[in-house]
Parts: structure tokens; C-alpha cells; sequence
């Protein structure tokens, strides 16, 4: 049986170390005494606005049981109802939960008074509810009802293990080798909470009706990349395709290319629009490491706060707390190692090969210097450690450059 600082070394970059069952218990357990944490703070609104929801929670919060089913943005909504948010918005998050469950089989059936408008996910599908919900579900079918004055009922039935609707209007996907990538636009974040933390500045311009996005392009370049990532390494093929499940499209600016990912947005990353296979590569392998040390928080700290000192990022070209710095090392150690295997898989063309050449040797003189600030710090934690020193023990194998002429 493995230690748990091996298990916690397994989420510093893909290794035999790397448990699925460690990260299931991990997030399922985070999911359920989410769930506990509800039903006890908001348990007695819930109850006043809604008709069997407080059944359905209760029911999800004990059987819940896989990592697929608790990894989902839909939590991190939660989560940030009940920090930031009014009853209202713990009621709409609720209702996004409960949905997510039946989505993974979950029997039940309720009802729900809405004070506002909202889009609510149920598989692929945004669902426009306002005044009332009433769900009815069981493990293979889910009828949703909008009440009121513009009535509407969609009816969900799973075959084959995959779920069908009598509506149009489902999210595009990209398929390949059992990874899937639901591909949306930021209305399908309903928290302004996390659609602050995920999007930061191009929170509220991405959701005006000035930006549009080619959903069939980024489809093709999507496809392109991950065919990219799994030729080059399988390995990092699983890391990707292990946590990512949402992509939320953001617009170009300035041609700066950008990617993020937040805490509250599990399984989630918002990347930029109109890029090359070889810079949507980079995003996939960056933002899934970030989302990795997502994980790690869940278990404790990182970092004990003891150094408040800021540090210089190369990346960001601005003063970061460690934390942050330990996250970007993370995030970038494993694009260099991704990119080592990239650079020898003959899978590149001769543009690419150059491009990624340079890029690498960029990353690797900044990551450097990240490495140093966190070595000279004494509050990483035992866990930050987890993270941080297996990636430098393999960065130090050797310099990338010389592998870079090879």
C-alpha cells in the first residue's frame, strides 16, 4: 500500500504514483461534506422554497460515490452560493447540484421556486428556468419542467450510457481515446462569483453579444491539439483527459494568448480563441496541472503563510505571493517535460519543431529562477513539498537545452 506522501507525490506530474482512487476519495469526500455543510447552514431555507430537494441532497451526499460525478463546476457554484451569495443564489446552485446528480443516476423528485431567470446544465443541455423547476428523475430518465407563464418540459433518456433529449441547442464535443471535452461559452458559468475568478478581467465582455466564437473552428484545432498531446505522450494524454472536462471559450485580445483556470471552477478552464494546435498543447498541459493543485488544496495548505514576501514572475511579469509561485512552477515544470517528449515524438512539423524549441528554452530559464525563490523559502509545507520536489528532481536529470539539440 502506498504511503500518503506517495499518493500526494502522484499529483505533482504523471507517475506510477498517480492514484485515481486517491483522487475519487479526495473529491468525492469534498463533494459530500459539501453537501452535509448545506444542508445543515441552508437546510431550513431549502426546505421553505422547495419541495423534496432537501431529500435529493441528502441521498446525493451519502451515495455519491465517483470522481466524475463530484468534479464539475457545478460544486465550485455551490461552494461560492453559500460564501458570496444570497438564498436566492444557494437555491439556484442547489438546483445545479441536484441536476449534475441525476446526471449520474441519482432518483428523485422536487420542485423549486426561482426569484430570477437562471441556466441551469443538465448534461450537455443549458436549460432556461424561471419561476419554478419541478424535476422528476430516475436512473434513466429525466423530465424537467419549467412552470409559469412560459411554460417548457425537456425530457432526458439515457441509452447506452449516454443521454438523448427532446431538445436542440446540446454543447459540442470533442471525443478522443475516452477523453471528453465539453466545449461552451461563459453563459454557461450562472455564477458570477466563479465567472469572476475563472474569466477576471473578460468576465463581463465575454458574455456581450460582441463576441462570437467559431465553436466548428476551435472544434478542429481542439481535436488537433489532443490528437497532438496523446501521439507525442500518453502519459500526459491521461494527465490532460484525467481532470479537464469543460472548456469555456474566451476572445483573443491584443494577441495575447490566455488560458485560466479557479479553484471554484472544477474541471473547468477558459482559453482564448483562434490559436495553433501547438499554443492550445501548451493550455491544455498548463491548465490541467493547475487544476491537479486544485486538488492538493483540498487536503491543506501549501503554503503555512509565514512568507509574505512577493516574488518576481517571469511569467506574469509582476510581484506573486508563493503560493502562486509554487502553482506556476508547477503548472510549467510539466509543460517542459510534456514538451521534451513533444520535441522527440516526430509528431511536429519543422515550423512547429522550431517554435517549440524557442518556447521551451524561454520556460525553462523562468522556471529556474521560480525553482530558486521556492527553495529558499521555509514555509512550503510537507504537501507543497509533495508537489514541487519530484518535478525539480527530474528537471535537474539534466538540462532541457542539451535535450533540445538532440
Amino acid at each position: 500500500m502506498k504511503s500518503f506522501h506517495t499518493l500526494c507525490t502522484g499529483l505533482a506530474c504523471p507517475s506510477d504514483d498517480l492514484a485515481p482512487s486517491f483522487l475519487e476519495q479526495i473529491v468525492v469526500g469534498y463533494a459530500q461534506n459539501l453537501l452535509t455543510t448545506l444542508l445543515d447552514s441552508d437546510g431550513a431555507h431549502l426546505s421553505k422554497q422547495s419541495r423534496g430537494l432537501i431529500g435529493v441532497l441528502q441521498a446525493g451526499s451519502t451515495t455519491l460515490d465517483s470522481f466524475d460525478a463530484t468534479w464539475d463546476i457545478s460544486f465550485g457554484e455551490l461552494v461560492a452560493a453559500m460564501m458570496h451569495g444570497c438564498c436566492s443564489d444557494v437555491r439556484q446552485a442547489a438546483a445545479g447540484v441536484a441536476l449534475r446528480m441525476h446526471q449520474w443516476g441519482l432518483q428523485g423528485e422536487w420542485e423549486l421556486a426561482l426569484d430570477k431567470p437562471a441556466y441551469l446544465q443538465f448534461d450537455r443541455w443549458l436549460l432556461p428556468l424561471r419561476e419554478c423547476a419541478a424535476v422528476r428523475a430516475s436512473e434513466n430518465m429525466v423530465r424537467v419542467e419549467q412552470r409559469g407563464q412560459q411554460g417548457a418540459i425537456f425530457h432526458f433518456r439515457r441509452e447506452a450510457g449516454k443521454w438523448n433529449a427532446d431538445t436542440e441547442g446540446a454543447l459540442p464535443l470533442v471525443m478522443h481515446d475516452g477523453g471528453t471535452w465539453m466545449i461552451c461559452g461563459a453563459e454557461n458559468i450562472s455564477s458570477p462569483a466563479v465567472a469572476d475568478q475563472l474569466l477576471k478581467e473578460q468576465a463581463h465582455s465575454v458574455r456581450s453579444a460582441e463576441f462570437v466564437y467559431d465553436v466548428r473552428e476551435f472544434e478542429s484545432v481542439c481535436t488537433s491539439a489532443v490528437q497532438l498531446i496523446r501521439d507525442a505522450s500518453p502519459t500526459y494524454f491521461s494527465w490532460v483527459s484525467g481532470v479537464l472536462r469543460k472548456i469555456v471559450l474566451i476572445p483573443l485580445t491584443s494577441e495575447i494568448t490566455n488560458s485560466a483556470s479557479a479553484f471554484l471552477a472544477p474541471g473547468t478552464i477558459a482559453v482564448s480563441t483562434r490559436q495553433p494546435r501547438v499554443t492550445l498543447v501548451e493550455m491544455l498541459v498548463h491548465e490541467a496541472s493547475h487544476q491537479y493543485l486544485y486538488i492538493a488544496r483540498r487536503l491543506g495548505p501549501i503554503d503555512d503563510g509565514t512568507d509574505a514576501k512577493l516574488y518576481y514572475s517571469p511569467f506574469k511579469q509582476t510581484a506573486r505571493p508563493l503560493l502562486y509561485i509554487v502553482f506556476a512552477f508547477h503548472a510549467f515544470a510539466n509543460v517542459l517535460l510534456f514538451y521534451k517528449q513533444l520535441l522527440r515524438s516526430g509528431a511536429l512539423s519543422a515550423e512547429e519543431q522550431e517554435n517549440i524549441t524557442r518556447r521551451a528554452g524561454e520556460i525553462e530559464s523562468n522556471v529556474a529562477r521560480l525553482h530558486s525563490y521556492i527553495a529558499s523559502s521555509s514555509a512550503v509545507t510537507r504537501l507543497g513539498r509533495c508537489l514541487w520536489e519530484p518535478l525539480a528532481r527530474k528537471l535537474a536529470r539534466g538540462s532541457f537545452r542539451p535535450a533540445l539539440q538532440r
